[in-house]
Parts: structure tokens; sequence; C-alpha cells
């Protein structure tokens, strides 16, 4: 399934007196997520799973990948919490997790790719 280009790590989390939460970015970003996947078909299940991620950067307007892009590792936590209770119903349940960069797409994306075990 393809979902929508992550925010960016240092958007993903606020301090609000004295406590770490999500952005309304990382918020807006996680339903997205949630809905593409359950339009996709994805339906959640108590076993082990596989998750294959490949992040498209975006393109500039010359049709070239940005090389402003977000690291590999900082998809990985908010794409796995995002899918909790869609894909798997904890994400203690990956045992399995890949990740790397791919071809750019207009507005970037992320591709995910989810295998129960």
């Amino acid at each position: 399934m393809l979902l929508p280009y992550p925010p960016s790590a240092n958007r993903m989390w606020r301090h609000v007196r004295g406590r770490v939460v999500p952005s309304a970015d990382a918020e807006r970003w996680q339903r997205e997520a949630a809905w593409r996947a359950q339009a996709a078909g994805v339906r959640s299940t108590s076993s082990d799973v596989a998750v294959a991620l490949v992040l498209h950067p975006r393109l500039t307007a010359k049709g070239r990948p940005s090389r402003q892009r977000l690291d590999l590792d900082n998809i990985i936590k908010p794409t796995l919490d995002a899918l909790q209770g869609t894909a798997y119903d904890n994400d203690r349940q990956v045992v399995r997790i890949g990740a790397e960069v791919g071809e750019g797409l207009p507005g970037g994306g992320l591709t995910v790719r989810i295998e129960v075990r």
C-alpha cells in the first residue's frame, strides 16, 4: 500500500507541560495512514508480521528525487505506531523490519508491505 510522505522527525513530537506528545502533523499523518491501510483491505492480525518500507523521495520541479529526504530510521517508529490496531494488534508483533529508499514520486510517499509470519 502507498501511504503519504511522513512528516519529519522534528515535526513528529511536541513537549507540552513536561510531556512528549505527538504533534498535530503526526496525528493527521497517522490517521491518514490507518485509513489508507483499511481502504487497501488490510485487516488486523494477532500473528507475528514482517514489515517492509520503501521511502519515495519527493520529486523536484525538474523531476528528480529531492536530496532533502527523511532518514530511513526516522520513518520506522511512526509507521509502526500508525498501523497498530489496523494491520496488527500491537507493534510488538513486528518480528522483522526492512527499509530502503526507492524511486521518487510527485509529493513523495511511503510504500508499506506487511507479511504475516
